[in-house]
């Protein structure tokens, strides 16, 4: 799936008219839920330098998890109800 879209920020100029400006220095980071409370970062990316726009690929697929073992092989399993689910977060700089 593609997530995109674009960081504004509104207020008022000293005259009192509306202002709406490209936010041109800021980080998208799209992440994943998991059902066991803990998320992962899946997609990061800089918002273009002038327009403030952002464009970035994410999974449909549901995540593999696998439980943390000191040793041993690791049992991967896919988390269904957490396919397609992510929030954004937006570092401004």
């Amino acid at each position: 799936a593609e997530v995109s879209g674009a960081l504004t920020m509104s207020g008022e100029s000293d005259a009192g008219t509306p202002v709406d400006e490209a936010v041109t220095d800021a980080l998208v980071r799209a992440r994943q839920a998991l059902a066991s409370g803990a998320s992962i970062a899946v997609r990061s990316r800089p918002v273009d330098g002038v327009l403030g726009t952002y464009r970035f690929a994410v999974p449909r697929a549901a995540p593999m998890v696998a439980a943390w073992q000191p040793s041993g092989a690791l049992s991967f399993q896919a988390h269904a109800s957490d396919a397609g689910r992510y929030s954004l977060d937006i570092d401004v700089r």
